[in-house]
């Protein structure tokens, strides 16, 4: 899982390109943090009540204390951005589309797994709400 900061960083980032561009953009966002085990950085605030301990692991995460908690903190945090997206895109014709629509960590788990031979600590899979659902 990236920061909240990246998060937001991330979406400014594409919002503006596509501004720029000024052609049809579909930017897709998705948070496992109520399953998520890693996070990259221990630099945001707002993530640190997660974090547990200061040991990583080999490609240098931290480990985060997941479940709803987690989740909840996460998208009180990232909410008041994405509703002004929301609202302007709106405006433009914008449509949600749910996440069982596109998603595919399975397939993403099997070729982190085929890289690295089996030795990845940053499946999505195993423990998700996707694994749950399908």
């Amino acid at each position: 899982m990236t920061t909240s900061i990246q998060d937001k960083a991330k979406l400014i980032s594409a919002r503006l390109a596509a501004d720029i561009c000024g052609g049809p953009t579909v930017l897709i966002a998705r948070t496992d943090a109520e399953a998520a085990k890693l996070i990259t950085s221990d630099i945001d605030e707002r993530d640190q009540p997660f974090i547990v301990g200061q040991d990583r692991t080999s490609e240098g995460f931290y480990y985060i204390k997941n479940g709803v908690d987690t989740a909840i903190a996460r998208g009180l945090a990232y909410s008041k951005f994405q509703q002004q997206e929301f609202t302007h895109g709106k405006e433009d014709g914008y449509m949600a589309i749910t996440h069982q629509k596109f998603v595919g960590t399975g397939y993403f788990d099997r070729v982190i797994n085929s890289i690295t031979e089996g030795e990845s600590s940053v499946e999505a899979l195993a423990g998700s709400t996707e694994e749950d659902q399908f």
